[in-house]
């Protein structure tokens, strides 16, 4: 898995308690490893609309899954 690349995740995951919409797929910006664990850190991605998913502030938010939270998706 690299930057990049589409993943799906495993649980439906809702952005913020005002948000009504709900993603499962994201795209990779980066890696961060740690001695413990791996966190992937995603845009939310929306692949019927090509949308990354844009916070109240106006920006790409960025959020972070562990990576037995999501899947590669092509």
């Amino acid at each position: 898995m690299k930057a990049g690349d589409r993943v799906r995740l495993k649980q439906l995951f809702r952005p913020s308690l005002i948000s009504t919409q709900s993603y499962r797929f994201g795209i990779v910006v980066d890696i961060v490893s740690t001695f413990y664990n791996a966190e992937v850190l995603v845009y939310l991605y929306d692949p019927n609309t090509e949308a990354i998913y844009i916070d109240e502030t106006g920006i790409q938010a960025i959020y972070s899954f562990q990576l037995e939270e999501i899947e590669r998706f092509e």
